[in-house]
């Protein structure tokens, strides 16, 4: 069995113990983002929508429908691209924040989801490598267990890098029909295929390391 570097070895005591208080750190604040809307005293929700038409200023966009403005619901961020319809490569236009009354509890707790579930996935993962990670620390071989460890890390991944970001778009959908889905706008969410590849890279780093750490077979006597 070859020996962990001393520097790997440092490197992984710290790692155990930094990743627990980020995830810690991380769901403490995601759970506090989480129910920042609830306190909302005009009864509103903050949602993504993203720009499919704009008149290509973008500053100050303005909610119309049938030429009437919406009562009480503002438009913030300033959505890039350029003129709608005449270069494919600027569709969808950009992102910006809709505010909206009368918002249901479902709506409030889904547009905040994303922070509170990115810091769970965050915290489970740190205490699934951290078994791990105290093992390479102290140049311990790794056993089989440990394996399904760094799946469970590989899942979070996933959890928080892929799923959290659609939560808030249900949310943002839910708006844009109690709006009657206003021209210009929508609710599609954008889908991070990205995060699938660091997932099967963080299971075939496990995969390598279980097997160059294997703990010793033993050996049976006649």
């Amino acid at each position: 069995m070859r020996a962990v570097h001393p520097a790997a070895r440092r490197l992984a005591a710290v790692l155990a113990v930094v990743l627990v208080v980020a995830g810690v750190v991380a769901t403490a604040v995601g759970l506090v983002r989480w129910l920042e809307p609830l306190t909302d005293l005009e009864g509103g929700v903050s949602v993504p929508v993203q720009v499919t038409a704009s008149d290509g200023v973008g500053a100050d966009l303005q909610l119309l429908v049938e030429m009437e403005p919406y009562d009480d619901v503002r438009v913030g961020g300033i959505p890039t691209g350029g003129l709608p319809h005449t270069d494919h490569r600027t569709y969808p236009l950009g992102v910006v924040t809709v505010y909206a009354p009368d918002a249901s509890t479902s709506e409030k707790l889904l547009s905040r989801a994303d922070a509170m579930l990115r810091g769970i996935a965050l915290l489970v993962a740190a205490l699934a490598l951290r078994p791990v990670l105290r093992a390479v620390a102290a140049d311990r071989p790794l056993r089989r267990h440990d394996g399904r460890r760094v799946q469970v890390a590989a899942l979070c991944v996933v959890v928080g890098g892929y799923v959290a970001p659609l939560l808030p778009w249900l949310a943002s959908a839910s708006v844009l029909t109690r709006l009657d889905d206003p021209h210009g706008l929508s609710a599609t969410p954008v889908h991070h295929l990205e995060v699938f590849v660091v997932a099967a890279l963080v299971v075939l780093v496990g995969a390598v390391m279980s097997a160059g750490t294997q703990e010793p077979r033993e050996v049976s006597r006649a």
